[in-house]
């Protein structure tokens, strides 16, 4: 057996926000969603077909998640320029809740009542919303709208300098290129030559667990150890909007200090190298994910060509 064959190369890999999220529920389809791959697979009647797996299509939870971090967004641009009041918060709400629900069923159908559901309950909320956003938020900002890119092997060389005990699997580092986590600031901040950063998670963090949460750890990491010297100035404070739970927190690096939290990137990278990922156990939101046949051809005749994985681009 070729040893080669049974693993992937760590190489243009693209991290979202959702990533870990639907890691947890379901490794191969935060996989699929991280690597622009195509696959070809023998379809019931026989024919060859080669498909291209689609990017990520929010459902459920995460589909509520994208609207209000849309509306967020929207809200705060808008507040930089001038008082926002809440009937002008509606409005602009309906027009991005009607127009991503369109685009979501565009890509991936579902019946009128799924979304009537998520427009009710995000619509009941939206004054609480209003509500909890902080015009302070977008003062003094250097950045709005901002994508940032963290750089995961850059990130992990640097925190491995400060571990007494470094894991097994830090060769893997090495083996790493173009391995990035994404993430969207509402702004950032420059407070008396010090900066925040403010933005929005799609799920929430208990508080007494927050120094082992990889993504908040990542991005604070990142913040203190690498965006500071790019900026030249100090890592206050991380700001986070929850809008699934209609609240906001802040953290700050003592919050994460001493921990080596980020390290879990490198067990997730090592199931991905060693094809240990594993499908969902609950299969209650299969139907929705946008790259289902996979699995739902994966229960042909084991005679039959199984469906053989085939990396067509490296693009992000």
């Amino acid at each position: 057996m070729n040893v080669n064959s049974m693993e992937r190369s760590l190489t243009n890999l693209k991290f979202s926000e959702f990533f870990l999220y639907e890691w947890q529920k379901c490794q191969e389809r935060a996989y699929r969603n991280s690597k622009n791959i195509a696959r070809l697979f023998i379809a019931p009647d026989g024919t060859k077909k080669s498909v291209k797996l689609k990017s990520y299509v929010p459902y459920g939870e995460t589909l509520k998640y994208i609207i209000l971090k849309k509306i967020y967004f929207k809200a705060f641009d808008l507040m930089n320029k001038k008082p926002l009041s809440l009937a002008e918060f509606k409005a602009i709400a309906v027009v991005i809740i009607e127009k991503e629900c369109a685009l979501n069923n565009k890509k991936v159908p579902k019946n009128d009542s799924y979304y009537e559901k998520i427009k009710l309950k995000i619509v009941k909320e939206l004054e609480k919303h209003f509500k909890l956003l902080d015009p302070l938020d977008i003062v003094e900002s250097i950045q709005t709208n901002a994508r940032i890119k963290i750089d995961l092997k850059e990130l992990l060389t640097e925190e491995i300098k400060n571990v007494n005990n470094p894991p097994n699997n830090i060769d893997l580092i090495e083996l790493m290129q173009e391995c990035i986590f994404v993430f969207d600031a509402i702004s950032i901040q420059n407070i008396n030559g010090m900066f925040n950063i403010i933005l929005t998670l799609p799920y929430d963090v208990n508080k007494e667990f927050v120094h082992r949460n990889c993504v908040i750890g990542t991005i604070i990491k990142y913040s203190a150890k690498i965006l500071s010297k790019e900026l030249k100035m100090i890592f206050n404070k991380l700001i986070v909007y929850y809008p699934l739970k209609i609240k906001k927190e802040e953290y700050s690096l003592k919050d994460v200090l001493y921990t080596f939290q980020t390290g879990t990137w490198l067990k997730i990278l090592s199931a991905i190298k060693t094809k240990s990922t594993t499908t969902t156990i609950n299969c209650g939101d299969c139907n929705y994910c946008e790259n289902n046949i996979w699995c739902f051809y994966g229960g042909l005749d084991y005679k039959k060509p199984k469906i053989i994985e085939k990396q067509i681009t490296e693009m992000i």
